[in-house]
């Protein structure tokens, strides 16, 4: 008599980043930006949550600007897509035209554990925006 198993394996969420840790992307100035963000691995799939700060909030150290950690502060509910309490393999954040240089960083999270990205957002003209990923990993909590 045979009988059957089934095996439920728990991985926690790994964001899709850069080997190098520097992802840079020039995009076209018209309306509002999105930056996406993917879970390459989740087992359940997770939930994410943004946190931005603004870079007159950052601090130096020579010559880099970093954030602070005690600045997070939650992005508003309407630029993150899927919301915050779906799980998912992907999310959103659209960066609104009024927003300025900032710091921005996506927290998955499932029931094994978690995973973050940071990115930089700089305004460098009227018509482009730059981002890039500054670290990634567990170190900015």
């Amino acid at each position: 008599m045979l009988k059957e198993w089934s095996i439920f394996v728990k991985v926690k969420p790994k964001l899709l980043k850069t080997t190098d840790g520097i992802e840079t992307q020039y995009l076209s100035f018209q309306g509002s930006t999105k930056i996406h963000t993917l879970a390459i691995w989740a087992q359940p799939q997770p939930y994410f949550r943004w946190h931005y700060q603004n870079k007159a909030h950052c601090t130096g150290k020579r010559g880099k600007c970093i954030p602070a950690p005690s600045r997070w502060r939650r992005v508003p509910r309407h630029l993150v897509f899927p919301s915050e309490g779906v799980q998912g393999q992907t999310t959103n954040l659209d960066v609104p035209p009024t927003q300025h240089d900032a710091f921005y960083k996506v927290v998955a999270k499932n029931s094994v554990g978690t995973d973050d990205v940071l990115y930089s957002v700089d305004r460098v003209s009227g018509r482009w925006i730059w981002i890039y990923n500054v670290t990634y990993g567990n170190n900015l909590r």
